[in-house]
């Protein structure tokens, strides 16, 4: 899909209307290596008050894929929502756990991040719980 400067202008117009599409947006970015410009979905979904940009995740995973693991911009997503170690947050994940969720967490914690880093720890508390 091709991202018009209108399109994403109207996009970011609302970011919890629009949360999956923005999403999808960021993905296609660093699926194209256009890395410059995929921090800015990614900030705008950041901004989304926390309990808003959870539940938007997590009702987002029907939209995703095994796929979308391994895209960094999309791990971006997660991780910096994973590590604000709001407890309101981690309540909401762990009420909202499922296979997608828990696939996702130990694909991160083999193939992607190191036991030294806060992520890893933030996720296997998350699993551990």
């Amino acid at each position: 899909m091709k991202y018009s400067k209108k399109l994403i202008k109207k996009l970011y117009s609302n970011p919890s209307l629009n949360f999956s599409e923005i999403v999808s947006l960021a993905i296609f970015l660093e699926d194209n290596e256009e890395w410059d410009f995929t921090s800015e979905p990614i900030s705008v979904i950041e901004k989304l008050p926390s309990d808003i940009y959870c539940i938007s995740l997590i009702k987002d995973i029907k939209n995703r894929d095994e796929s979308n693991f391994s895209n960094y911009a999309y791990q971006r997503i997660w991780w910096s929502l994973i590590n604000t170690k709001d407890k309101n947050v981690y309540s909401l994940i762990k009420k909202h756990m499922n296979q997608f969720i828990i696939n996702m967490f130990n694909y991160w914690l083999i193939n992607e991040l190191y036991p030294e880093i806060e992520t890893y720890k933030n996720i296997s508390e998350l699993l551990s719980n």
